[in-house]
């Protein structure tokens, strides 16, 4: 990284003049409304208009001088040379090769992540402690060349004096959002301005971002080798997902029912080897290989895996796993699902459940889940499965899916993904209520899927991809109807009346 002194006076140039810009339009603003104020005053004007103005000072100067005096400590476990000596060994001799001084703090946390960043006061300008994270799901992932590839990456960060930007960039960031909040909440158009300079500034510090992240590939590259560095993308951008649909379909259910799991990663581990999950997770990977937004802060792998390609091989591969660098794995999994759960629930008390005691509390979580569907959808003339269903065939699924969302708050390019994503959720839910209501049909765990929904003849119901197809115009609204009434008809129970089937208690 020999260019990094003059890319780190372009960046911090470009960083303090969209900070200086910020607080340069937000107190031209200020004066032009506090003068528009005082003439409406001095001549006995006082309109509404005045009190807009005076409600938009108050929500600039609260987006402005609201500072975060500090960062909090991540959500995980410090280590030491004490507690996990052959990973701190590893954090310091990539140090030493990166040529840079090891973090000050070094936490394990708990997803299929690594990171670093400067804690400090004065909008980050003042630096007061360097800190590091290293996730738990990473080490259950990668082998010990690649963990060696991702730690040497994150000190690249520190060696570009990325971090020492980083302070400012997402302090003036939370500033600008903070702004158009309260402006949003005070009815004026102004927040439009700070909105268009909320998406330049992004543009603008996302690109550097990324050319960051190249250049401390190359960094990576250098000391833990080209492969691995290769290979550690790969891997944590088809796992990374896996770990928040754990947490997402799993474990919060258990949550919601006050309990927790002994080790979240002993299911981890079992969503990762499902062939299911695997087939979704290349789906997804392969889906967003090339994707790159311009106010995405990383480079798609794509452009990062063509500009690892043109670097040298480095060192050659130590295919040994990374988790086995912890001094007591199952133990230090434990301590971290204790820990993530006890500040998940508020409290560190909740009895500890196996997973099978997954589907019961899915199944409390998708009544829950239907009652506010129904709600959601009586509002909008469908007030059940039936209404839904019916919505669907009168205006299409594309129109049907939009009107159940406000899609205002997501870019335009993903509305009709949101649209259709939330209307097969919708379908599933209201008929998975109904079966689970319905003797016979019962839960199940699986790892393909929180629930499976077993019908009479012990037969794995399909529900989902049902939903799914309704969702998508590729199958109509009857034939789903129809395949529904052949499940349930053993039951003696009919979906013909719309009634009972939109209100499965028969009330």
């Amino acid at each position: 990284m020999q260019q990094t002194a003059g890319s780190f006076r372009a960046r911090a140039v470009l960083a303090l003049s969209l900070l200086i810009g910020f607080y340069t339009l937000a107190f031209v603003i200020v004066a032009a409304l506090g003068f528009f104020i005082y003439l409406s005053v001095t001549e006995g004007r006082i309109r509404f208009y005045t009190l807009t103005a005076a409600l938009a000072i108050l929500a600039i100067l609260r987006g402005v001088f609201f500072v975060d005096r500090s960062d909090p400590e991540p959500v995980g476990i410090p280590i030491d040379d004490s507690s996990q000596p052959r990973l701190m060994a590893l954090v310091k001799d990539v140090a030493s090769a990166a040529n840079a001084n090891p973090p000050d703090a070094v936490y394990l946390v708990p997803d299929v992540n690594a990171f670093v960043y400067e804690d400090g006061k004065l909008m980050g300008l003042i630096k007061t402690k360097r800190i590091m994270g290293i996730g738990l799901g990473l080490l259950n992932v990668l082998h010990v060349d690649e963990l060696k590839a991702v730690l040497a990456h994150e000190y690249g960060h520190f060696a570009g004096g990325d971090t020492r930007l980083s302070g400012i960039v997402y302090r003036t960031r939370s500033a600008i959002g903070r702004t158009v909040e309260h402006l949003a909440k005070s009815g004026t158009w102004l927040a439009r301005i700070f909105d268009w300079y909320g998406r330049l500034f992004l543009r603008l510090t996302q690109r550097m971002s990324r050319q960051q992240e190249l250049d401390a590939d190359g960094l990576a590259a250098g000391i833990g080798g080209r492969d691995a560095q290769t290979q550690a993308l790969e891997k944590t951008g088809q796992t990374g997902p896996a770990f928040n649909w754990l947490i997402d379909d799993y474990v919060a259910p258990l949550w919601h029912a006050n309990k927790r799991p002994a080790n979240f990663y002993s299911g981890f581990r079992q969503l990762l080897q499902d062939p299911t999950r695997q087939e979704q997770l290349r789906n997804l990977a392969e889906s967003s290989r090339d994707f790159e937004d311009p106010y995405d802060s990383h480079p798609s792998l794509e452009r990062r895996i063509d500009h690892l390609k043109e670097l040298p091989p480095g060192p050659p591969p130590q295919p040994t796993p990374a988790r086995d660098l912890l001094s007591d794995p199952e133990r230090t999994e434990q301590q971290m699902t204790e820990v993530v759960s006890a500040r998940a629930l508020g409290n560190g008390a909740a009895p500890v459940a196996d997973w099978d005691a997954v589907a019961p509390a899915v199944v409390d979580v998708v009544k829950e889940r239907a009652d506010a569907f129904r709600e959601v959808g009586a509002q909008r003339g469908a007030q059940d499965l039936m209404g839904v269903l019916g919505l669907v065939r009168e205006k299409g699924a594309r129109e049907a899916g939009r009107s159940m969302i406000r899609l205002d708050r997501y870019p335009r390019e993903m509305q009709d993904m949101v649209a259709q994503g939330t209307l097969g959720e919708m379908i599933y839910t209201l008929a998975a209520d109904i079966l689970l209501r319905r003797p016979g049909f019962k839960p199940k765990m699986s790892w393909a899927g929180p629930l499976d929904i077993e019908s009479p003849d012990g037969t794995v119901v399909p529900l989902d991809e049902w939903a799914e197809r309704v969702a998508a115009g590729e199958e109509s609204p009857d034939e789903f109807t129809a395949r529904l009434e052949d499940l349930v008809a053993t039951t003696g129970y009919s979906t013909s009346d719309s009634s009972r089937v939109g209100n499965p208690r028969g009330e």
